[in-house]
């Protein structure tokens, strides 16, 4: 079965440690860059699908990025 890990920097620290975890039980894919917020990961999706297709499982997180704001001028998403 594969899984397919996406998020932000903190999903990029876990993420080798997951894969880890369930080597030999799961293949785990993860795209080498941080993916921010939502509205860039869903940008990335049209890139990513090639590596993520037969993925049975979808880790998503972006929450951070989602409610950052900067520069007071709004959140991210």
């Amino acid at each position: 079965m594969k899984v397919t890990i996406i998020g932000d920097s903190i999903a990029m620290q876990y993420g080798p440690k997951v894969k880890e975890l369930l080597d030999g039980e799961f293949e785990v894919w993860q795209p080498d860059e941080n993916c921010r917020c939502s509205k860039y990961t869903l940008r990335g999706l049209f890139d990513w699908a090639e590596n993520m297709k037969g993925s049975r499982i979808v880790h998503f997180n972006c929450g951070l990025w989602d409610i950052c704001n900067l520069f007071g001028d709004g959140l991210f998403t």
